[in-house]
């Protein structure tokens, strides 16, 4: 799994702040909480994997639930912490696909293509596991994933440039089969000066039908969606919603 966001931390928090609407994704997720799954005072427990600066986990404690945040970047984790002052979120520093709890959790959320970040099929089945051995019996696992047709067609060989007055960021992707590698540029005024430093972020999709399985074999039965439009997915479908139930 790579394991950017040192540097980056900070710049990626403002443009995902910047360009993300936090509220409808937060929305989407909280909405397909209640329909497929259940959500009580007594079962209420939400681990949001992958939290990054923690954007959405401070909207779920803000909707009621006892949240744990996951992440293995610890200046990502350090926004979020600040982000949740005042909230009674538990941060853990770890790799997902490692993931050791205190007891188990009756939603796991991972927005915003976390699973995407998963480099191969071993991988993503370790952390499917995990999250299985967490979820307690009527549990749910949603997870938004970037399709091959994104990764191929859409986000493919583009360049993005964001300017803003403390820096200027330049993020180029180089599309391969379905892989994505993020190239990024960073130049981050210092006085009179600029600092420069560089990211890389890959992403890898598998088609819905391989994602299936090994949520299958670990234990989950599974529904899919298309994400943005919560129709059937279709050959066009950018992000799918997947909501895996342990049984």
């Amino acid at each position: 799994m790579n394991n950017s966001y040192g540097n980056f931390a900070r710049i990626y928090d403002c443009i995902m702040t910047d360009t993300a609407d936090y509220n409808s994704v937060f929305a989407k997720y909280f909405n397909s909480i209640k329909k497929y799954g259940e959500f009580s005072k007594d079962k209420n427990i939400l681990l949001d994997l992958g939290c990054g600066s923690g954007n959405l986990s401070k909207r779920f404690a803000e909707a009621g639930f006892d949240v744990i945040g996951v992440d293995s970047s610890e200046d990502c984790l350090s926004i979020a912490l600040d982000k949740a002052a005042g909230y009674d979120i538990r941060f853990i520093k770890q790799d997902i696909r490692r993931l050791d709890l205190y007891g188990t959790v009756n939603v796991t959320v991972a927005a915003f293509d976390v699973i995407n970040h998963l480099q191969s099929l071993s991988d993503i089945s370790e952390c499917f596991k995990k999250v299985y051995l967490f979820t307690e019996p009527g549990g749910i696992f949603l997870f938004d994933y970037n399709t091959v047709y994104k990764l191929s067609k859409v986000l493919a060989n583009n360049i993005f440039n964001f300017d803003y007055d403390e820096f200027f960021c330049s993020w180029e992707n180089s599309s391969r089969g379905n892989k994505v590698t993020m190239n990024i540029n960073v130049f981050e005024k210092r006085g009179e000066t600029y600092r420069r430093f560089t990211e890389q972020i890959v992403e890898t999709a598998f088609e819905e039908a391989v994602i299936i399985k090994l949520l299958a074999d670990c234990g989950f039965a599974v529904d899919i969606v298309d994400f943005d439009t919560g129709e059937a997915v279709s050959k066009t479908t950018e992000r799918i919603l997947f909501a895996a139930h342990k049984i």
